[in-house]
């Protein structure tokens, strides 16, 4: 080995600097931690109910379909007794549970807790691999786990960053054996070798990001093939964003099957007049616009709350069944919002930039008003291509062949792509106005 190579000599007593420099790895290298995936406050308080070690849980009225934070493996158990009705049944086709975890970044759970990967100088912020596919992320959770097991056996345990009340970080050490370092497939394939029948699917995607096309194709391929008493369970970091995303496609997809009077159960409630037979007899935003004028400040936020963008309604034009379509996936969106409404969250986040007091927090977010709209957008030109191609049709081959893809569909229409270019990326300020 080189001088340049060589490993730092020393032990843990030579202090937390130390450890941290002498990091190595392939993936937790020189510059790298790892921090608790949990932190106070992570919980939603309104959220019901709580469920210990498995933060934000809740399901969409109806159906399913489930999100929650990245759990403890107690809180995988405690989810899994939740989805059972409770009784936490092994090996019965009642309890069979499809676990989606949506995150890009690698995680490894030590001791029983999670623990993501960041950079030491941006401890709070993701890292970043758009596009990564699954089989690479959970190849660097196998790598990062050897590098954890390797450092373990220099120092006898493994250092590890911990969030305060106050969003401090603060150094701790965690003594494990091999056995107590594991990555989320081999945490879920432990509940398999127990009995009970829960599947886990990866489907890395940035956080606050649009999925991308093979995404939409991934997520309805495992929504579609997944029995049809199956529990959707889906999860990110907190929960949140990209697990609220995969949520609403979940339960699109959930709901077209039920009016189709395919798979368990009946079209929730609040699903029924939107999923009727002609649910687009009249615009989404045609009894806004002939009220009043669309100068009338109380209108104009109404349209706002709508989703009345200048770029959505250009996006209407275009696709077949637009109107329809936006006001299906407006429906499930709603019924997803318990946690995070992405209509709303577009409109305050654009009130924020609009009165935004420096140039920096401007640009900021700006970019995250601009991700949420292409988010929706994604989201309506999604539900035009199930209106239009119906993927989700027996009649129309295999979930895992359809016809015509997602990405197929989006390809296919250039329109799509120049209109996320010039209105969203290219001109940023038009496509927020109304």
């Amino acid at each position: 080995m080189s001088a340049m190579a060589k490993e730092p000599s020393g032990s843990k007593e030579d202090g937390d600097a130390f450890v941290l420099s002498s990091r190595r790895g392939s993936v937790l290298g020189l510059g790298t931690i790892l921090k608790s995936d949990h932190f106070p406050g992570a919980q939603n308080k309104k959220l019901r109910p709580i469920v210990d070690g498995a933060p934000n849980f809740r399901q969409v009225d109806g159906l399913p379909v489930y999100g929650v934070a990245i759990p403890t493996i107690d809180g995988v158990l405690n989810v899994l007794k939740e989805v059972c009705d409770g009784d936490g049944e092994r090996g019965g086709t009642s309890c069979c549970c499809c676990w989606h975890n949506m995150r890009e970044e690698p995680v490894l759970y030590i001791n029983g807790k999670p623990f993501v990967l960041r950079e030491m100088e941006h401890p709070f912020a993701n890292v970043e691999y758009t596009g990564i596919t699954s089989s690479r992320v959970e190849d660097m959770e196998q790598r990062m786990k050897r590098d954890v097991l390797l450092e373990v056996g220099r120092f006898g345990g493994i250092m590890v960053c911990e969030e305060t009340e106050e969003g401090d970080l603060v150094n701790s050490w965690e003594a494990v054996e091999p056995g107590d370092v594991q990555t989320p497939r081999e945490v879920y394939e432990d509940f398999r070798a127990l009995g009970y029948d829960v599947r886990y699917f990866r489907i890395p995607v940035t956080d606050e990001r649009s999925p991308k096309e093979v995404d939409f194709d991934t997520l309805t391929r495992y929504v579609l093939e997944a029995p049809a008493h199956a529990s959707l369970v889906f999860n990110c970091q907190m929960g949140r964003g990209r697990t609220t995303t995969a949520m609403i496609v979940a339960t699109l997809l959930q709901v077209r099957r039920r009016a189709r009077g395919a798979g368990d159960g009946q079209v929730p409630h609040w699903a029924l007049e939107t999923f009727a037979p002609d649910p687009s007899m009249v615009s989404p935003f045609s009894s806004l616009r002939d009220m009043q004028s669309p100068l009338d400040v109380e209108l104009r936020g109404e349209r706002l709350k709508s989703g009345d963008y200048l770029v959505i309604r250009s996006l209407l034009r275009v696709l077949e069944k637009g109107a329809e379509s936006k006001l299906q996936i407006d429906a499930c969106i709603d019924a997803c919002a318990e946690f995070q409404s992405l209509r709303e969250g577009i409109v305050t986040y654009r009130e924020r930039f609009l009165n935004a007091a420096s140039e920096k927090q401007r640009n900021n977010l700006q970019r995250v008003v601009i991700d949420y709209l292409e988010r929706y957008f994604m989201l309506i030109a999604f539900t035009s291509y199930l209106n239009t191609a119906c993927p989700d049709d027996p009649g129309n081959g295999a979930a895992s062949q359809p016809a015509l893809t997602f990405k197929d569909f989006v390809s296919n229409r250039s329109e799509l792509y120049s209109m996320r270019e010039r209105l969203l990326w290219h001109n940023p300020l038009t496509p927020m106005e109304v």
